[in-house]
């Protein structure tokens, strides 16, 4: 992606999303975690110059759409959603203090899933696809924006900046590269992110250690990537999921995996032109996804491979797997006392 121009769409949101850290000796793959699911929140069309500077990385699966992608690439726990919009709500917090305005964007709802649903799809029983589809009427205005209303209005927020302000609103939401920390991996390559600007007194504030922080997501994220490479290299996990398409597509839908149909049905809100109608296309692909799951026993299959490989790879890295789980715990619970403090919390 070019980072200058602002006529590539999502372009400055990717920056935001990829100054989170910067590989400092290669493994460029490994950037992601906070950078990837934040890429899927913070689509914009305006690029700032610091998406120019050298060592910046953008992931090539950030886009979180799912569509045509690996599973796990586009996929929030209820509890990372959480985090990601506590993180966006103390950086909309810091931006105002700063005399800026910035909106803090939520996760889309077709990104989420729910606990215990694993690192890929949300399996959600028959009775529960019937009853609720993939549960998008519930927030259907959200549910299909391709780039969603918060990243619309900061658009138009830095679209009416004159070129000095844009260089101060970047500095004041990423900091200066000249305050960046940095780790060194396991491997013995560094990664590094700057230690001020919004964006890391936001993270700063849910993890406290910025450094530890660091560390544990990149290798939350290594972990993470390494379970779904395996997956996806799985011949039972790709013979489940041919026949999982092949019965979608015998029923009218053309859609490579589940993250795909559900990307379909919440696009459907917006083609359709009132909710009843996309309500029905929702219900219409949900069944058939659970009904194909079964037939293929698609969702029967993943959930065994995953279980796997999560197994494998969380064994050789036990003792990060663990302090990255306890990171998260407490910052769920740091963000809900920070949160209710001005009632934005949950």
């Amino acid at each position: 992606m070019a980072h200058g121009s602002a006529d590539v769409a999502g372009s400055w949101a990717m920056c935001v999303v990829h100054r989170a850290y910067t590989v400092v000796e290669g493994d460029e793959d490994m950037v992601r975690r906070s950078s990837g699911h934040l890429a899927a929140l913070l689509l914009v069309t305006v690029a700032l110059a610091a998406c120019s500077s050298e060592g910046d990385t953008v992931a090539q699966d950030g886009t979180g759409s799912g569509r045509g992608s690996a599973p796990g690439g586009s996929v929030l726990s209820e509890e990372e959603a959480f985090l990601v919009l506590a993180e966006q709500q103390l950086v909309s917090r810091c931006m105002r203090v700063a005399g800026f305005e910035y909106v803090a964007v939520r996760p889309r709802p077709s990104a989420v899933v729910a606990q215990g649903s694993g690192h890929f799809y949300e399996e959600r029983s028959l009775v529960a696809r019937r009853q609720d589809g993939y549960g998008l009427s519930k927030t259907a205005s959200a549910a299909v924006e391709e780039i969603p209303v918060e990243a619309r209005a900061n658009n138009e927020i830095v679209a009416k900046l004159t070129p000095a302000e844009k260089e101060r609103y970047t500095l004041t939401l990423f900091g200066s590269d000249r305050t960046a920390i940095s780790v060194t991996l396991p491997s013995g390559k560094s990664i590094a992110t700057n230690s001020d600007g919004c964006l890391s007194e936001a993270r700063r504030a849910l993890y406290l250690d910025l450094e530890r922080w660091l560390l544990l997501d990149y290798i939350g994220s290594a972990s993470r990537l390494e379970i779904n490479a395996a997956v996806r290299k799985d011949e039972r996990f790709l013979t489940a999921l041919r026949k999982w398409a092949d019965c979608m597509k015998g029923r009218g839908f053309s859609v490579h995996d589940p993250g795909d149909a559900k990307e379909e049905a919440a696009k459907a809100y917006e083609a359709a032109g009132n909710e009843a109608n996309a309500r029905s296309r929702e219900l219409e692909i949900a069944v058939a996804d659970g009904e194909c799951g079964e037939q293929s026993s698609f969702y029967t299959v993943l959930a065994e491979v995953e279980q796997e490989h999560t197994a494998a790879v969380n064994a050789k890295n036990e003792a990060n797997v663990i302090a990255f789980r306890e990171m998260q715990a407490q910052a769920r619970d740091r963000a809900k006392r920070l949160l209710a403090r001005s009632g934005s919390g949950k």
